[in-house]
């Protein structure tokens, strides 16, 4: 009788079988309608509970798209300012100029002014109606910033005795140096000056006086224009500003004969004594 041979197994010792893994489509369709219709609950649970849902949501996306872009660029309102800073002529100004016509102030008022003169206005002092006069032959607009002149502290700048002397009102009169071909320059230098004085007296009233015009056959043109000049510097300061000329001219728009001394064919005492009556009549409130 024989034997049978011995059965052999079909695993194989130490390893097992892994069972296949089969893809089904339609169960991943089936996962994904699912999870999309429970998105689609919630969301519209939420809309039916907020009636504000979408502006709210309207309104976070739009401010937060205003935050991106107020930290990239600048408002209108902060463009505006650097304009403003970058060039003094877009500058407005918080005084009335020039300064208009006023209650009249009585004499004591002009003893309490301190006066920046040259040649054109210097002689004012003579008429003894001024308080302190600062100034003398040889200074003007183009080196007010720099000449030194005789004072009680000393020889100084104009500048320097101010702030010693701190007077609570400052008219000034400078251009008997200046030409049609510096009006640039001397504006330049003017503003310095009064750059110079509102920041060391902050709570001094200042006035830019404007020149007279000329007598005889001499040009008002560039009087006329380095007067206009003065008015915009005095708008950029916010400062004050007197029209010491119109009511000065004669019908040609020169120096009224009125005004003109017959000795030196310039400004008369009758003419200082004009625009000291027009300083108290035009006091800025």
């Amino acid at each position: 009788m024989q034997s049978k041979p011995p059965h052999k197994s079909s695993k194989i010792k130490g390893k097992k079988a892994k069972p296949k893994i089969s893809f089904n489509f339609w169960m991943l369709v089936l996962i994904f309608l699912l999870s999309f219709s429970g998105c689609f609950a919630l969301y519209m649970t939420a809309v039916n509970l907020d009636k504000d849902f979408f502006s709210s949501s309207s309104n976070q996306t739009l401010q937060e798209q205003d935050n991106k872009g107020g930290e990239q660029q600048p408002s209108k309102a902060q463009g505006s300012e650097t304009a403003e800073s970058n060039t003094e002529s877009a500058a407005r100004p918080l005084v009335n100029n020039p300064t208009p016509k006023s209650d009249t102030q009585d004499e004591s008022y002009l003893e309490s002014c301190t006066f920046i003169a040259d040649s054109l206005f210097l002689d004012a002092a003579n008429v003894g109606r001024t308080g302190m006069v600062l100034g003398n032959s040889s200074i003007g607009a183009m080196n007010v910033n720099t000449l030194k002149i005789e004072s009680t502290v000393g020889m100084v700048t104009t500048y320097e005795v101010l702030k010693v002397k701190k007077p609570a009102r400052i008219y000034i009169m400078l251009g008997n140096d200046v030409k049609s071909d510096n009006i640039a320059e001397a504006i330049n230098e003017y503003s310095t000056f009064i750059s110079n004085i509102i920041s060391s007296l902050p709570n001094s009233k200042i006035y830019i006086m404007q020149i007279p015009p000329s007598a005889g056959n001499q040009s008002n043109e560039f009087i006329n224009e380095y007067n206009s000049e003065l008015l915009k510097l005095a708008n950029i300061k916010e400062i004050n500003c007197l029209d010491t000329n119109t009511f000065l001219k004669d019908n040609d728009g020169k120096l009224s004969e009125n005004y003109i001394s017959a000795e030196t064919g310039k400004i008369s005492e009758s003419g200082y004594n004009a625009i000291l009556d027009y300083i108290l009549s035009h006091v800025a409130q």
